[in-house]
C-alpha cells in the first residue's frame, strides 16, 4: 500500500470519527464511530429510489433501527399522502374554522386532486364527530329513555352532498336477562354549505338544519329533519325566514306566511304584557273564532251566541265593549284578548302600534366552528 493511499484512508478514519464525537460519541475508532451513527443518525426519506426499488431501497435485517424503521418512515403512496392531508387539514381548521370547505376549494389550485379529496375527507371526519358530540347532547327529537335496560342515545353525523336523516331503535336487555329496553340511534347527513352558514347552531326552532342556501338576509332556501312515527325521522325541504319555517311553497308565501306569524308572536307578547290598557274597543270586533282560539269550547260558545241572538240580530261579529255589557267574566275577556291580538296582528287596530322585534331567529353567518363545538364537545 502507498504511502498516499494510507495517508487518504487515515484522514477519512478521522474524519468520521470527528463527526461521530460532534453528536456525542466516545468512539475512538472508525468502527465504533460508524456504528455510533448508524444507530443515531436521522432516518432517511423514501423518495424516487425507493418507489423504483422498495426491496433494495430497505435496510438490511440486521440494521439496529430496523424494528423502529417502518413506524417512523410511511413506505406507501397512501400513507404518506394521507399524512400530508391530515396536516394541511388541520392547519386550514386552525386557521377558518368556521369556512374550512371554501378554504379547502381554494387551496385546491396549489393541490394535487388527490391529496384535496383527502383533506377534504379529513375535515368532513373531524368537524362530523365533533358535531355529532354536540347533537346528542341536546337532541331535540324522540330519543330512547329506557331505565332499567339501555336508554342509550347514539349520534353519527356524516358531511356529504345529500341531505339525510335517519333514526331507529334497537331492543337491549339487562345483564340479568330480566329487563328490556331499547338503545336509539340517528344518522344524519349535513351539506357542507349549511356548516359553513350555521356552524354549530344547527338547531333552529327545534329542528336541526341538514341543507341551506342564502336567498336573503337570514332567509334561506332549506331542508331540514322532522320528527315521524317513533324514533324515526323525514327530511322536509322549505324555507327558513328570520327561524321561522315554511315548508314548500314560493318565497314569497314563505315571507307573507313568516311576516304573519311574528306579527302574531309580537301582538301575543304585547297583549299579554299590556291587556285591554289604551285600547279603544268600540274598534276591536269579537268572532266566533276568536272565541275558540282563546280555549273556549266551541259548545259553550254557540250556546252564548244562540242565548243572546236577540242583541246579535244575526251577525258575525260584536264589538268587545258591548260584548263586556252583555257578560264580563274570564270567558269573554279572553275572547276579547283574543281578538285585540289578531287586529293588532293585522295592523287594524287604530291608537295602538305593535313593538318591534329583538334579534332573535337563526344566525345568519357562523360566527363560531370547529372550536366552539371542541368546547361543547369537551
Amino acid at each position: 500500500m502507498s504511502k498516499r493511499t494510507t495517508k487518504n484512508h487515515q484522514t477519512a478514519a478521522q474524519r468520521i470519527i470527528e463527526k461521530a464525537q460532534a453528536r456525542g460519541s466516545h468512539a475512538a475508532t472508525a468502527k465504533g464511530a460508524l456504528a455510533y451513527l448508524l444507530s443515531n443518525l436521522p432516518l432517511p426519506i423514501p423518495g424516487l429510489a425507493y418507489l423504483s426499488g422498495r426491496t433494495d431501497y430497505r435496510p438490511q435485517a440486521d440494521t439496529t433501527r430496523r424494528p423502529n424503521w417502518d413506524r417512523v418512515v410511511s413506505w406507501t403512496h397512501d400513507e404518506r399522502a394521507e399524512k400530508r392531508a391530515a396536516e394541511i387539514a388541520e392547519r386550514i381548521l386552525k386557521k377558518r374554522p368556521a369556512r374550512p370547505f371554501s378554504k379547502v376549494h381554494a387551496a385546491c389550485r396549489k393541490l394535487t386532486a388527490d391529496i384535496g379529496k383527502r383533506v377534504t375527507k379529513h375535515i368532513e371526519r373531524r368537524i362530523g364527530r365533533l358535531l355529532a358530540q354536540a347533537l346528542a347532547k341536546s337532541w331535540p327529537y324522540s330519543r330512547s329513555t329506557s331505565s332499567w335496560a339501555g336508554g342509550h342515545h347514539y349520534v353519527e353525523v356524516d358531511i356529504g352532498d345529500a341531505p339525510i336523516a335517519k333514526c331507529s331503535s334497537d331492543r337491549v336487555w339487562s345483564r340479568n336477562k330480566k329487563w328490556s329496553g331499547t338503545n336509539s340511534s340517528a344518522c344524519l347527513s349535513i351539506t357542507p354549505r349549511c356548516y359553513e352558514a350555521f356552524g354549530s347552531n344547527l338547531i333552529i326552532g327545534g329542528l336541526i338544519t341538514l341543507d341551506c342556501e342564502v336567498v336573503g338576509v337570514r332567509e334561506y332556501r332549506a331542508m331540514w329533519a322532522e320528527q315521524g312515527k317513533g324514533f324515526a325521522l323525514k327530511v322536509v325541504q322549505g324555507w327558513i325566514i328570520r327561524g321561522y319555517h315554511v315548508e314548500g311553497g314560493t318565497l314569497e308565501a314563505a315571507r307573507r306566511k313568516a311576516e304573519k306569524a311574528r306579527r302574531e308572536r309580537l301582538a301575543v307578547r304585547q297583549v299579554a304584557k299590556l291587556g285591554m290598557a289604551g285600547v279603544d274597543l268600540s274598534q276591536v270586533m269579537v268572532t266566533r273564532a276568536d272565541s275558540i282560539r282563546a280555549g273556549n269550547c266551541p259548545a259553550g260558545t254557540a250556546s252564548f251566541i244562540n242565548r243572546h241572538a236577540d242583541v246579535l240580530g244575526g251577525r258575525t261579529s260584536i264589538p268587545a265593549d258591548q260584548l263586556l255589557q252583555l257578560v264580563d267574566d274570564q270567558y269573554t275577556r279572553a275572547a276579547v284578548l283574543r281578538a285585540i291580538t289578531r287586529m293588532l296582528a293585522e295592523g287594524r287596530l287604530q291608537g295602538v302600534t305593535l313593538t318591534g322585534e329583538g334579534a332573535g331567529g337563526a344566525t345568519p353567518v357562523a360566527d363560531t366552528g370547529v372550536e366552539e363545538v371542541m368546547q361543547l364537545a369537551a
